[in-house]
């Protein structure tokens, strides 16, 4: 049932929305209304006629996955702004606004207030070519955590069938890692943009085409921040913990885990191959740093190194002596 009052005011509303694999609960703000509609195409429709004939400045919803993506592709066409903001973000809004329940409609009802409040930016439309490696990457990562569960599940196992039959899984998995690798270098060849992105970032060395598919991917914002938004962004910015005369140990929190993740890997090859990197994780062990910080403060290096040459197209150069 549509409850919008047709003689609905020429003020600006922003737009909540809460999204489940079945259904969209709209919230509007500052008019105080909610209606919900199917998550499915016919629902889009319905959502867009509803939405109509309100003066919208942003639409905005948490990250869901691909429960997310085909509403933000629909509102995008249809010429509405829409922000995909983290969930994480969105839960300590509602912490710090004092809601204690969780229910959809709440939900639809605190984005849209995180929406007036807030007024972040829109979020642009993914393109197709880095979407696909996006689930390309996802696919490859729950690969990887199979063959780690088959590793370790065989290493108990006594039966030679047993054995036998894990191995085969192990080798499918491969075969599979092969094919994803061999699809995303596909993608990424038939596209000057990104070709040229995996070009700079694999000319830094420990950074492999692994690595420069989930950067590419997952952190398409690379030569477009500064070097602080590009630490920060990935989870590697050192966070102040003080308090009066309190001065606590700084921590890196939050931030995209994926990418992250993928760097910390990188990091830890670049300590034999990077003669750069290794020379700086050395100066700070002998300063005194633990290694796990000397480890990171390399990986964040790394990632404004990259910021850095995306930015200024140019592929990496070793540093003279």
């Amino acid at each position: 049932m549509n409850n919008l009052d047709p003689s609905h005011g020429a003020a600006t509303s922003y737009i909540g929305i809460d999204i489940s694999k079945n259904g969209l609960d709209v919230h509007i703000h500052p008019d105080n209304l909610s209606e919900y509609f199917n998550n499915d195409a016919k629902g889009f429709k319905a959502l867009g006629k509803w939405l109509n004939s309100i003066p919208i400045d942003l639409i905005i919803f948490e990250s869901t996955g691909r429960y997310h993506q085909d509403l933000h592709i629909f509102l995008d066409r249809t010429g509405y702004q829409v922000c995909v903001i983290n969930p994480y973000r969105s839960r300590r809004f509602a912490q710090a606004l004092g809601y204690l329940a969780k229910t959809d409609k709440a939900d639809a009802k605190m984005l849209a207030q995180y929406g007036a409040m807030i007024k972040p930016q829109p979020t642009p439309l993914c393109d197709k070519d880095i979407k696909a490696l996006r689930e390309l990457i996802v696919a490859r990562r729950a690969l990887l955590k199979r063959m780690t569960q088959i590793t370790n599940h065989v290493q108990g196992c006594h039966a030679a069938l047993l054995k036998r039959q894990s191995q085969q899984a192990v080798n499918q998995c491969k075969r599979h890692l092969a094919q994803i690798d061999l699809e995303m270098e596909k993608i990424t060849s038939t596209k000057s943009t990104l070709k040229h992105r995996f070009d700079i970032l694999t000319s830094i060395p420990a950074i492999g085409p692994a690595t420069a598919f989930t950067l590419i991917a997952e952190m398409p914002e690379l030569g477009n921040m500064t070097a602080k938004q590009a630490a920060s962004l990935i989870g590697l910015a050192p966070v102040a913990q003080d308090s009066g005369m309190y001065r606590g140990r700084r921590k890196i929190k939050a931030g995209r885990r994926g990418p992250r993740m993928a760097l910390y890997m990188a990091a830890v090859a670049a300590l034999r191959f990077n003669q750069d990197m290794a020379k700086f994780y050395t100066r700070l062990k002998d300063n005194g740093k633990p290694s796990k910080v000397a480890l990171i403060a390399v990986m964040r290096k790394m990632i404004v190194l990259a910021n850095t040459l995306i930015g200024q197209q140019r592929k990496w150069q070793h540093t003279s002596p």
